[in-house]
């Protein structure tokens, strides 16, 4: 569960645990099958075999880099590109958005991902407001992992 900070992260697993989920740690999952019964079974990287009624992949959102890193863009620790607040990247003629950036959280100052539609759309204003002249900034979440966000604009230049 790597969105969540390892305290939170074993408040779920407990919760899973107490009703009844078995969670497994650390080893990824390899594929499925069907016992000789017809039961699915999942198979772990590291040889184990589950069986199971239903299976629940959770794998997240990951940045697709690929033209930022062929064009020479600073890529962070997270994989997404790094912007600064007028989400512009290293290169500062080119501005990036949306689920492949990364952005400083505005409590912590860590770089954080935000996969949610609604941080994408304010910082696509905030570039338009930028390419205006405006001095739009976007200010990162306001709080763990919230779509709460602010931006100071100045009204357009003269």
């Amino acid at each position: 569960m790597p969105p969540l900070d390892r305290e939170m992260a074993k408040l779920v697993e407990r919760y899973l645990v107490k009703h009844g989920v078995h969670v497994e740690l650390s080893d990824g999952v390899a594929g499925f099958r069907k016992s000789t019964d017809g039961a699915l079974e999942v198979l772990t990287e590291k040889g184990k075999v589950h069986p199971a009624d239903i299976v629940i992949m959770a794998i997240g959102v990951r940045p697709e880099t690929e033209l930022a890193k062929a064009a020479g863009l600073e890529i962070g620790k997270r994989g997404g590109i790094r912007v600064d607040e007028q989400m512009r990247t290293s290169e500062p003629d080119i501005f990036a958005v949306g689920d492949a950036v990364e952005v400083k959280d505005f409590v912590t100052g860590e770089w954080t991902l935000i996969p949610l539609a609604g941080p994408a759309n304010r910082q696509g204003r905030i570039v338009a407001d930028v390419i205006a002249g405006r001095k739009s900034r976007f200010r990162g979440p306001r709080g763990h992992r919230s779509a709460s966000f602010s931006a100071r604009r100045s009204p357009p230049p003269a």
